[in-house]
């Protein structure tokens, strides 16, 4: 269980940031890309430190969820995406498969 609470994404992301997740990956190709400085990590280099999931408040359908991640190297950051029927049915299924990695 997160100890911590938002409201909104962009509160998640902006205190993730505060707490050194200060990197943002992108999912391509079966891997996570950052965007900073181009390193490209597979799902066996990656575990998911925490996750938050936000529903819209106008559209239940506005759906989205906040991972911060933690790389071998040490570089954190966060990947941001849909959830639910709008999701990237290759980027939940990285995700769920780096539960269980450990770095």
């Amino acid at each position: 269980m997160n100890r911590y609470k938002y409201s909104t994404m962009v509160e998640a992301t902006n205190d993730l940031n505060q707490r050194g997740y200060h990197h943002t990956f992108k999912f391509d190709d079966h891997r996570l890309i950052c965007l900073q400085n181009k390193k490209e990590y597979n799902s066996e280099q990656v575990v998911i430190d925490e996750q938050y999931r936000f529903e819209g408040m106008t559209n239940p359908s506005d759906n989205s969820i906040v991972f911060a991640v933690n790389c071998n190297d040490q570089i954190k950051g966060t990947v941001v995406s849909a959830y639910g029927p709008y999701a990237n049915a290759a980027l939940m299924q990285f995700m769920d498969d780096l539960k269980t990695q450990t770095v």
